[in-house]
């Protein structure tokens, strides 16, 4: 588990520059303004929609606060979810809160997430779990989404190995 907090600092940083960096689209040779414009102060605001409570995600919620504290971002981690619902409605308020959101494709909802998501014009990650439907590209139909993080369960299965 060593490995989390440099991740989900990598998380974090890679999420704030989103937020506040203006984008070179190379298209049209222009600067397009940061992610979110509507930022009213410096400290960037960044919800996690956590999808359970194994020990994977107590560890990673708790190097995430450490990671925020460390980079003074307010971190808001959303509880556990009793249903699908539940968690949809996580994601409508962290959209209207946060300045960038982290979830996971909770009982494939990772679409549902991004399109509201998309509606509040707030950037995600989606983390540890690929999207259920994989015909989506990043940034094509969720201008939005970031990108994913995802375990190499390869390269770990081989790692076991040896």
């Amino acid at each position: 588990m060593a490995y989390l907090k440099p991740v989900l600092q990598i998380l974090v940083v890679v999420l704030t520059i989103a937020l506040t960096t203006p984008v070179y689209a190379a298209e049209n040779n222009a600067l397009t303004a940061p992610l979110t414009s509507n930022v009213q102060n410096d400290v960037k605001k960044i919800a996690i929609l956590r999808p359970g409570d194994s020990e994977f995600w107590q560890h990673t919620i708790a190097l995430a606060k450490k990671a925020a504290r460390d980079l003074h971002v307010n971190l808001r981690v959303y509880p556990l979810p009793s249903s699908s619902e539940q968690y949809l409605s996580f994601a409508k308020d962290a959209g209207l809160w946060a300045d960038g959101v982290l979830f996971h494709d909770f009982f494939g909802n990772g679409e549902n997430v991004l399109k509201i998501l998309e509606q509040t014009n707030t950037p995600a990650i989606s983390i540890n779990s690929p999207l259920t439907t994989r015909n989506i590209i990043p940034r094509q139909k969720y201008s939005n989404w970031i990108g994913s993080v995802l375990p190499n369960d390869s390269d770990a299965g081989q790692l076991l190995i040896q």
